[in-house]
């Protein structure tokens, strides 16, 4: 297999199967298929004087590829002309398939994950994904993997063709973080530990699995990250408390105030 834009070599070994009579004035010519591979040195062209009976010559020919070349099997075009030792012109032809491959171009867009959530949340997260290349990604998936986060499954594109964009989206339940107290702690230091432990920055990866086209897999990780919150349910609730505690707070002041009064008049009675 060749990627496409190297350069590369091809070892070639003639041989005079005649048992009779040499191979005389041998002219081997060489050639890509298409002009999108080219011989990569000062000649194409090789000239061999003779080559004996039941003896091997070795070639070594030099090619190159564009970069934009097709990947599909592509040919390197032999033409061999010599002479038997009657001088005798004969002309024979072959070809060498080559496999061109070309290298894959994937590219992300940031993943679209809130920079903030609440534990209980049920939220999509998605990402692009672009074929920046010339052939075809196979198998296109993405998997989601974050402390506190579960996500409904992986995310799958499929097949993409050269030159297209895909979005995989991700539905994920967000929950708590999965942090271990020391059981050893007193009750309250504990309550305090779970507390903390539950809520906070959740970081983890969005891993991309792709294959070409024969069937090799890539893979890509991109690292990220979100603050898990408490849930708004709490929230509503502490804010009832609160509200709550306000008029029990306002009844004690004015009570304090009643009782300082009298004591004032008590003693101006006094």
């Amino acid at each position: 297999v060749v990627m496409a834009g190297e350069s590369f070599n091809v070892r070639v070994v003639l041989k005079n199967t005649q048992k009779d009579w040499d191979t005389e004035n041998i002219k081997v010519s060489y050639k890509g298929e298409t002009e999108y591979m080219l011989p990569d040195s000062n000649t194409s062209t090789y000239f061999i004087e003779k080559i004996g009976k039941g003896k091997t010559h070795e070639l070594n020919l030099s090619m190159k590829t564009r970069l934009d070349i097709e990947p599909k099997p592509q040919k390197i075009l032999i033409a061999i002309q010599y002479e038997d030792s009657a001088k005798t012109a004969f002309e024979v032809s072959e070809e060498i398939p080559v496999e061109i491959k070309q290298p894959i171009r994937l590219e992300f867009d940031e993943v679209n994950i809130p920079a903030t959530v609440n534990a209980g949340d049920n939220l999509p997260i998605s990402m692009n994904v672009l074929n920046m290349g010339k052939s075809v990604v196979y198998n296109v998936r993405c998997t989601l993997d974050m402390p506190g986060v579960i996500p409904d499954s992986s995310g799958y594109i499929g097949n993409m063709e050269p030159g297209t964009s895909s979005s995989a989206e991700i539905y994920a339940f967000f929950g708590t973080l999965d942090m271990k107290s020391d059981d050893s702690s007193s009750g309250d230091n504990k309550e305090n530990k779970d507390e903390m432990g539950k809520y906070g920055r959740s970081e983890g990866t969005m891993t991309i699995t792709y294959e070409d086209e024969y069937g090799e897999e890539y893979e890509e990780i991109i690292e990220v990250a979100t603050n898990i919150e408490r849930p708004i349910f709490d929230s509503m609730q502490e804010v009832e408390e609160e509200e709550e505690e306000e008029p029990e707070r306002a009844s004690q002041w004015w009570v304090s105030i009643v009782l300082a009064a009298g004591i004032i008049m008590i003693i101006y009675g006094s």
